[in-house]
């Protein structure tokens, strides 16, 4: 499976979901290029011509935002920014976080609003596509600019620098780089800004955490459903009824009985005869009229038997 990196679809869960499950490979669209390039061409227009110092290109950062950058400096500025920030601690972030943020970066560049170069894209997604999982580590982010140093680490060994899985063991990234026949790139000016700024991180770890919840939240209705059905239970709870007119806002808080059990089983006697017959009042009311099938009659009778009669306490009088 091929996934097309495009600025114009939406990233849905589903899709990325499908994306890692499927191991598909990813590859930039002709959109995606067109945008990034222009964008390219664009901000070093914006330099040849600038008659004022632009921050984060040809100016330091920070409280050194009145430094001006000589030309031929631009490109080792970018470099020593991700250099300085990648200073992550901690345990190393799991790999399947770390394709995450690869992804959702490359999603990102793919807008054509940062000044990335395409090379730089193109390596992101080449990390993905090879399985050369930066190691990013789980302290360090300040989440004011965006994740800085988990994303400084991230983008460490397109430089050659840093650490890299590759393969099941933890290796300098430019032996690996060597061993794919990839070079380190050279950073262009504002493209240490780019790769920085972001919420990668964080956006990784929520969309980890809501695809295993949702899978989770599946597993848990067909346990339940099976359940009740093991246990010959009530599925009146399941029934949607206007006596509780809770909105529903999303269907994964639909019902799930209904939805799980199949057809068959669903108009099945045993399990038509476990719906009471509602009442003019309520249709959740627990009237007495039932129709039982010969499956649950024994086992409805077994429930039914009333328990044995506990003479009532009376105080007598003194």
């Amino acid at each position: 499976m091929i996934h097309y990196i495009n600025p114009d679809e939406h990233l849905s869960l589903d899709r990325i979901e499908q994306i890692l499950r499927q191991n598909a490979t990813l590859q930039l669209s002709p959109e995606a290029e067109g945008r990034i390039v222009r964008c390219r061409q664009y901000l070093d227009d914006k330099i040849s011509r600038a008659d004022r110092p632009i921050y984060g290109v040809t100016t330091g950062f920070g409280s050194l935002c009145n430094v001006s950058i000589d030309t031929d400096r631009l490109q080792q500025l970018q470099t020593n920014l991700v250099m300085s920030h990648a200073c992550g601690l901690g345990e190393p972030v799991s790999r399947e976080i770390v394709r995450l943020m690869l992804l959702l970066k490359a999603q990102s560049l793919s807008y054509g609003n940062s000044g990335s170069q395409l090379a730089t894209v193109r390596r992101l997604v080449d990390f993905f596509n090879l399985g050369i999982t930066p190691v990013v580590f789980r302290q360090g982010s300040l989440g004011a600019s965006g994740d800085l140093a988990p994303l400084a680490n991230l983008c460490l060994p397109i430089l050659g620098l840093g650490e890299v899985w590759w393969h099941g063991e933890r290796r300098p990234a430019a032996e690996v780089l060597a061993e794919n026949g990839l070079e380190p790139l050279t950073l262009m000016s504002k493209e240490g800004l780019a790769l920085l700024n972001g919420t990668q991180f964080m956006s990784a770890h929520a969309v980890y955490a809501l695809i295993h919840a949702r899978r989770l939240g599946q597993l848990a209705d067909k346990i339940g459903a099976m359940s009740l059905d093991a246990f010959d239970g009530r599925i009146e709870a399941t029934l949607s009824t206007p006596c509780a007119p809770i909105p529903v806002s999303s269907p994964r808080h639909a019902p799930s009985a209904p939805t799980l059990l199949t057809a068959s089983s669903w108009h099945s006697p045993r399990c038509m005869s476990r719906i009471r017959t509602p009442s003019a009042a309520c249709p959740r009311s627990t009237a007495p009229s039932r129709t039982l099938s010969p499956m649950s009659a024994t086992s409805s009778r077994r429930r039914s038997t009333a328990p044995p009669t506990i003479p009532r306490y009376s105080p007598t009088s003194t």
